[in-house]
């Protein structure tokens, strides 16, 4: 163990510790787990099973020890040492009964049992001291699935965010809290999303007393962030439902949780997301532009985003079509309402086309995407095949296609600070007849 900043208060949970340890010796040989979980469980080859998960409920066999254990010396040392020393009096506002149960509490856990184990306290006292002693504790989320796969263990993206290959206990987990008759579709999920972060003790709140985003929010926008940049840096299924987290060692806060939609993942579209680490600082640097323009308000740009992303959470070819023209729309139009369609599909095929061959191209699947659009939305009877230049195309083959061009746009235009400006000097290119 690492150099004790305080060693009273180690000698005192220690003798604490040893104290009920003892206490529960006469019953040892009654103590069973009485508690059950249903667990969904993994083979090595990735094969489901049911299990359960057998828990002794401590609470059970501490509590009539508890009146004699709180009456002794040793409980009185703790809470001498805690009110000795003012920084942990002040974590500590109502005592330090909290504290001596939740120490003894993990350390059953940790030990599987009642006999008291050096090494077991040794370890678990160096993640108390480093809670106690620090204004923050670490939080570690794991959000999942995100539908892609990857030959590499781990890609750090930068401090605190990472592509994390998942470990088989938290892919067990996640299994059990989606349930065994939806885990079976599920066994593939392999990564997740990680986003390790410093959460202050204060409840939301700064050492200076101010109103901070809580920390789990602020995980979950990260996530949600993240996942955007990735759809806009290259085609495939990717998203998220669950998010499991985790305190990283000991806090008095707990160590678990985990929260998922009610509604399974949908995030069907286009095909398996392969990631490697030769892509790394691409994915980087895509990650630091979609940072760095999120810092300037737009709402043109905030709702391609928002219609963008939605295309990935659709079943239906007809509402993803909507959704990725509604995501260009407000990019290549702003505001204008003539000649809306011809102007969507001219300014993007000079946007996105390197040449007349690329441009007609662009041109042809926004033209053809647009025109299906204003189909759905006044109501019209649509046909399951469209005409895109030469070719005739499914909705579903359109969508691939308007999928790309919307990645494509939204990226370029992602870091422009005047768009009007912009299309004001497209235009008059288009009008000259020469490429911007």
């Amino acid at each position: 163990m690492k150099e004790m900043h305080n060693k009273n208060l180690y000698n005192s949970l220690r003798a604490y510790c040893e104290l009920a340890c003892a206490l529960l010796q006469p019953i040892k040989e009654t103590i069973r787990p009485l508690a059950v979980s249903h667990l969904v469980t993994l083979t090595d080859e990735g094969q489901i099973g049911q299990g359960w998960k057998h828990h002794v409920p401590w609470q059970i066999w501490v509590e009539p020890i508890e009146e004699q254990l709180e009456e002794s010396a040793a409980a009185q040392d703790v809470q001498a040492e805690i009110e000795g020393d003012p920084s942990l009096a002040t974590q500590m506002e109502g005592g330090s009964e909290r504290l001596r149960r939740s120490v003894f509490f993990s350390l059953l856990d940790r030990q599987q049992g009642v006999d008291f184990r050096v090494d077991v306290f040794d370890k678990l006292y160096g993640e108390i001291e480093s809670y106690l002693t620090s204004e923050t504790y670490t939080v570690r989320h794991l959000a999942l699935p995100v539908g892609f796969e990857s030959p590499n263990e781990r890609i750090e993206i930068e401090p605190g965010l990472a592509i994390s290959r998942l470990e088989k206990n938290d892919r067990e987990e996640f299994l059990t809290v989606r349930g065994f008759f939806e885990a079976s579709r599920l066994t593939d999920v392999r990564f997740a999303i990680e986003v390790i972060h410093p959460k202050r003790k204060a409840h939301g709140l700064s050492s200076s007393g101010t109103k901070t985003v809580p920390a789990g929010r602020a995980a979950r926008e990260t996530i949600t962030a993240f996942c955007t940049a990735m759809r806009l840096f290259k085609a495939g299924r990717v998203g998220y439902s669950d998010v499991l987290t985790r305190v990283v060692g000991w806090s008095l806060e707990g160590g678990r949780h985990s929260t998922h939609s009610e509604q399974p993942p949908v995030w069907n579209w286009g095909d398996v997301y392969t990631i490697s680490i030769a892509e790394a600082d691409a994915i980087r640097e895509c990650w630091t532009g979609f940072k760095r323009s999120r810092t300037r308000r737009s709402d043109s740009l905030d709702l391609s985003l928002r219609r963008f992303s939605s295309a990935y959470e659709r079943s239906d070819e007809d509402d993803r079509l909507m959704d990725l023209v509604l995501a260009m729309e407000p990019l290549l139009l702003g505001g204008f309402k003539q000649e809306i369609r011809y102007r969507f599909s001219l300014r993007g095929a000079y946007i996105l086309g390197a040449d007349p061959d690329s441009r007609e191209a662009v041109f042809n699947d926004l033209y053809a995407g647009y025109g299906y659009r204003n189909e759905l939305a006044h109501g019209n009877e649509t046909k399951r095949t469209i005409k895109v230049g030469q070719d005739e195309l499914s909705i579903a083959e359109l969508n691939l296609r308007l999928g790309q061009r919307a990645r494509e746009l939204i990226r370029v235009l992602l870091d422009l600070d005047n768009r009007k400006a912009f299309f004001e000097k497209l235009d008059r290119a288009i009008a000259r007849g020469v490429a911007p």
